[in-house]
């Protein structure tokens, strides 16, 4: 059974947050260690630059601005606000701080979090110590996990929020409306995760229809609550969003620059790049982004153009597209590094044991998984396919779903110490 339906309250439960507190603890020192390996004072780049000066913009009280744009000192709509708003208060927070530092310290201690709130998610799917020790410790050590941390990446906050999100769910049925708002500010940094209410909405009508969760009027009165509250911060930076452009629904003005990025030419046709991305201005005959911005182009106008480019190559390509949409999903989920090198193919080997360890998870312990949750661990999934198909293939992409399968891994790798003791 389900911890869920097993405790009800908090005494047996002290025990597993002792454990919990000492993997972050441990978690904590192995990010910091190699954060000081690496140099805790590396600058930010790529997106965590633009996330960082985001931020620094709002801690000054200057608004959502960012001059890293082609469109310097005006609200930006490109990058989703979770993330900054969080950089924004420890800025404020400790203001002497360098920047850098505040961000990526920030960063190191959602990742430990993470660690510790994966015991607790586990703990709430077996009800057992050892498989929800191993999954926290497993996700400490995760190579992935680290680099990003390490760069300041906002999947961290992300996944805070759906590991919260999931424990409240599972606590009780007071908690479920909080557990629907923390997965809703966690579309305030993955935008894609969005696709996680239609994709719930299906897979509960395919259960209803199966006989394992029987439909009452009040199961759709609270889905429409759950659906109201989960999409409550999506909305509210919607309507920002459209007192800035004018415009209605309107998530990141990235979705263009992503879309065309991954479906076009390039990515199709070329070995290199197949099943992968690359800046518009890289397409061959493609007006550089610079060019939009100077012939009055706004952050709007350009997300348009761009998306309207690859829905035109997709329009007049779709007979050849599975060859692509095959390539994405080689790039997201075959843990084989394109750009060989030591860490990237230890990284790689790290998945595939998480890969083999959840296989063996889910033949030990799906049944045992509470409907609701597997209803979330299933369009997650979905969420997550979807999101690589559409736009572009990154391992990155999959990673935002793998800390969800060491659950199963932690209960697969019980199982053998448990054998190995017997035998022993």
């Amino acid at each position: 059974m389900p911890v869920e339906n097993k405790y009800n309250g908090y005494p047996e439960m002290k025990p597993i947050y002792s454990w919990s507190l000492g993997v972050f603890a441990l978690a904590l020192l192995l990010n910091i260690g190699v954060a000081l390996g690496l140099g805790m004072k590396k600058a930010m780049d790529s997106d965590a630059l633009q996330y960082l000066r985001i931020a620094q913009n709002l801690a000054a009280g200057k608004g959502y601005v960012t001059d890293a744009t082609f469109w310097p000192g005006q609200p930006t709509m490109q990058r989703l606000p979770g993330w900054p708003a969080v950089i924004a208060v420890a800025l404020r927070i400790v203001p002497k701080l360098d920047p850098d530092i505040v961000m990526r310290l920030t960063c190191l201690l959602c990742n430990a979090a993470i660690a510790g709130l994966l015991v607790l998610v586990a703990w709430q799917l077996w009800a057992r110590l050892l498989p929800a020790v191993l999954a926290g410790l497993l996700y400490a050590i995760h190579p992935v996990a680290l680099f990003l941390a390490y760069y300041g990446s906002s999947e961290m906050l992300f996944l805070v929020l759906v590991c919260a999100g999931l424990l409240a769910w599972s606590h009780s049925q007071r908690w479920r409306p909080v557990a629907c708002l923390l997965f809703g500010a966690a579309c305030l940094e993955r935008a894609n995760f969005l696709l996680w209410l239609p994709l719930a909405g299906v897979i509960l009508g395919i259960y209803i229809a199966r006989g394992k969760i029987i439909y009452h009027r009040g199961l759709l009165v609270r889905g429409a609550l759950c659906a109201f509250l989960f999409l409550v911060p999506a909305i509210l930076w919607m309507v920002r969003n459209h007192a800035v452009s004018g415009h209605f629904p309107v998530m990141s003005t990235l979705r263009g620059q992503t879309f065309y990025g991954g479906n076009n030419p390039v990515v199709a046709d070329e070995w290199k790049y197949w099943g992968y991305w690359v800046f518009p201005d890289q397409i061959p005959g493609e007006k550089r982004l610079a060019e939009l911005a100077q012939s009055g182009f706004s952050e709007y106008d350009a997300d348009v153009y761009y998306f309207r480019k690859g829905d035109a190559y997709i329009r007049a390509h779709l007979f050849e597209m599975p060859r692509l949409w095959f390539g994405k999903l080689v790039r997201a989920y075959v843990p084989v590094p394109w750009k060989p090198a030591w860490n990237t193919y230890v990284a790689g080997a790290f998945r595939l044991v998480v890969y083999a360890g959840l296989a063996w998870g889910l033949m030990l312990g799906w049944r045992q998984v509470a409907p609701g949750i597997r209803l979330a661990f299933i369009a997650m999934a979905f969420a997550n396919v979807v999101t690589v198909v559409v736009f572009w293939g990154y391992a990155r992409f999959a990673f935002a779903l793998e800390p969800f399968y060491l659950p199963f891994v932690g209960l697969a790798a019980a199982r053998v110490i448990e054998e190995w003791r017997m035998e022993g």
